[in-house]
């Protein structure tokens, strides 16, 4: 049976935890160098066009040491998140989330891994009016390529790290609950928190840097540093498959938050 309404559930879930991080984005593109790490001072708005199909670099992205190796999308995602600064603070795709204007996809194909950027900007309330899309791709031993950007000029200026360590909020649900799902949720059929599992965040270079467990509402509040990360949540008792590990990225003094789905397996 298809599934929109879990998805809806978790749009909502997500629209209250991502409009905060949105709020503080708007958005521009300079062109990203392939494989290599842009000058951090950049901080004035820039034009992006779209860009021809390039190979993927010869060289690692700066701070990837030789020999690593990456194990999912998500980690990929990460890598590519630190090529770019206007990639500086990025949460996982929300479907059908108000406001998200700024978001990724990570998928694995033949032997390499894809990633997507998408950022927006005008009336993001209503589903932006423009957006930019980079694609890139990401060996098995971490080198990044732009393969192809497209969409009209979007503006921004990149998020400057100010004050204490950011704020992540991570939302671990389970769904479907009800065997029948309705457009919106019926009564007592929207995702269900889950409590008690483990996450793990990873930086770049697959190394752990932290872990948590999730409350009684199945939240999870971790304070990180400046950074790209991915987070990968532990199986849970009773649920079918534990959610796929997701990407972030995040500058010091932001608020962050984003959801994390397991299945029940109920059809």
């Amino acid at each position: 049976m298809s599934k929109p309404s879990f998805r809806a559930g978790l749009g909502i879930i997500i629209c209250s935890l991502a409009l905060s991080a949105c709020a503080s984005q708007s958005v521009s593109s300079p062109t990203p160098t392939n494989g290599t790490q842009p000058s951090s001072g950049a901080t004035a708005p820039a034009t992006a066009t779209a860009a021809p199909a390039s190979p993927v670099s010869t060289r690692h992205t700066v701070g990837t040491p030789p020999g690593l190796t990456v194990g999912s999308p998500a980690q990929a995602a990460a890598l590519v998140f630190t090529t770019n600064p206007l990639f500086a603070q990025i949460i996982p795709a929300a479907p059908g989330a108000l406001g998200h204007n700024t978001f990724y996809t990570a998928n694995a194909a033949r032997g390499v891994f894809v990633v997507q950027v998408v950022i927006g900007s005008g009336d993001c309330q209503s589903g932006c009016t423009t957006t930019h899309t980079w694609n890139y791709q990401v060996n098995p031993n971490g080198q990044v390529g732009l393969l192809s950007q497209s969409g009209p000029t979007v503006e921004t200026t990149p998020p400057t790290p100010s004050g204490e360590s950011a704020q992540v909020t991570i939302t671990l649900v389970a769904g479907p609950v009800c065997p029948v799902e309705q457009n919106p949720p019926a009564s007592g059929c929207a995702p269900r928190p889950v409590a008690g599992a483990q996450v793990v965040v990873n930086d770049t270079t697959g190394a752990q840097v932290t872990t948590a467990t999730s409350d009684a509402s199945g939240t999870v509040t971790l304070s990180l540093p400046t950074g790209a990360y991915y987070v990968v949540a532990s199986p849970a008792n009773g649920l079918e498959a534990a959610p796929d590990p997701q990407a972030f990225s995040i500058v010091n003094g932001s608020t962050v938050g984003f959801v994390m789905a397991y299945d029940t397996g109920i059809r």
